[in-house]
């Protein structure tokens, strides 16, 4: 499959990231921002996304007072090769489902422009029997300026306007996107005419449907929200190696201000990191695939992300744990609590093999169970961790599930259908 394609038709954000959707049939390296800021310790050596939503994923809105609509669009990209797809938009009072449908991926948008700063995108491949893959995260601001050219398209007057997204980096912007939007306030098509596309790409309207939308037909479907999808087992799993021991570990910085409570049920993972100002960084995840929930609170990193696919073969690690290898750091032995421990180097693959420091070691005890850490926090600032609680204990699953007040999908700003 072309890479290229990938880049534009699968907007994961997780500033550059590794994996795979299953039924896609080819292992890919997606990576859609170069910014990106370090996820912390309760992410281990991933990346969360420095920006937000795109200005496409949901429709311009000039003003408040649109009225309900269903549009049918074609979305035209010549990377290469002249390429044409299609893209529903369907409005409600201020809310929009936009699906798009790039084969073999089908991506679902769900937002309000006005009223909700987040925005939520799930996506399939045409052999996944349902989503496998969900983002929620804050919308990128944007300035608007009206062009004054007008245009008509498929029998539509409408007004060009110009969106310009500020972008992660510091003093720098995107290329403007162009959008046209009708009398009544209906985007009737898009452009973005340098930069990232050529000229000719955008999207253009085939149908347009004005009348009454069900307010149904614009909430993301509630299953979205829950542990129970996200986290249903794929198969049944071999026993448990003797270096994984299921564990109960609480840590803590040396001045006492962040914790990081730590689960193992084998082979599920669970990281729960709490700072003095109440931000929470919380991701539990299966060892043995591409499936897990991640939660962040931090305000430049607000962010829901769930994924629920087979681990690629070509890939020692998932959207959960970056670790591409656990490097023995050959240093002294190490004791902590009357344990001994082992320090291990856990390199990510992103900064294979340019970048050499450490970016996150753990000393692990031989049957699995961390006693020290040492990592880096969103600011890329070093934090040391130490157990202040260590059991080998049975964990049950109930144990690993997201806590709701991280996931409900009204603190998203979102009400969920069936």
């Amino acid at each position: 499959m072309n890479i290229d394609f990938l880049l534009k038709s699968i907007r994961v954000r997780c500033g550059i990231a590794v994996g795979r959707l299953s039924g896609i049939g080819e292992d890919f390296i997606l990576k859609i921002r170069v910014a990106a800021l370090v996820f912390g310790l309760a992410g281990g050596a991933g990346l969360f996304a420095a920006g937000g939503g795109r200005a496409d994923d949901i429709p311009f809105f000039a003003t408040r007072d649109v009225p309900d609509y269903r549009a049918s669009m074609v979305i035209r990209e010549t990377w290469g090769e002249v390429k044409t797809f299609t893209r529903t938009v369907l409005h409600h009072r201020g809310w929009t489902k936009v699906e798009e449908v790039k084969t073999p991926v089908t991506t679902v948008a769900y937002g309000n422009y006005f009223d909700n700063p987040f925005l939520l995108w799930i996506a399939k491949s045409e052999d996944d029997e349902d989503f496998a893959t969900a983002i929620v995260e804050k919308a990128s601001p944007q300035e608007a300026r009206d062009t004054g050219v007008v245009r008509i398209a498929a029998g539509e007057v409408c007004r060009w306007w110009e969106l310009i997204e500020k972008a992660a980096v510091k003093d720098q912007l995107h290329p403007p996107w162009r959008t046209c939007v009708s009398r009544d306030g209906i985007e009737i098509a898009t452009s973005q005419p340098f930069g990232e596309m050529t000229a000719m790409d955008g999207t253009n309207l085939v149908r347009l449907e004005r009348g009454p939308v069900a307010e149904s037909d614009v909430r993301p479907p509630k299953r979205i929200f829950e542990p129970a999808f996200w986290l249903k087992p794929r198969r049944d799993y071999p026993e448990r190696p003797a270096d994984r021991v299921d564990f109960d570990v609480r840590m803590k910085t040396a001045d006492g201000q962040t914790y990081i409570r730590l689960l193992r049920h084998y082979p599920w993972r669970l990281e729960d990191r709490r700072g003095p100002d109440g931000a929470v960084q919380f991701k539990v995840w299966n060892e043995l695939e591409d499936q897990g929930m991640a939660v962040s609170t931090i305000d430049d990193l607000h962010r829901f992300e769930a994924r629920r696919s087979p681990r690629a073969s070509s890939y020692p690690y998932t959207a959960f744990d970056k670790t591409f290898e656990r490097v023995d750091m050959k240093l002294p032995a190490s004791s902590h609590r009357g344990e001994k421990c082992t320090w291990f180097d856990l390199k990510p693959d992103i900064l294979r093999p340019a970048v050499k420091n450490v970016i996150r070691a753990e000393c692990v005890t031989p049957d699995g169970i961390p006693l020290k850490l040492i990592g880096r926090d969103s600011s890329g600032a070093i934090e040391t961790f130490a157990a202040v609680e260590a059991k080998r204990r049975s964990v049950d699953f109930g144990e690993m599930i997201p806590p709701r007040e991280l996931i409900d999908p009204s603190l998203w700003g979102f009400t969920v259908g069936d």
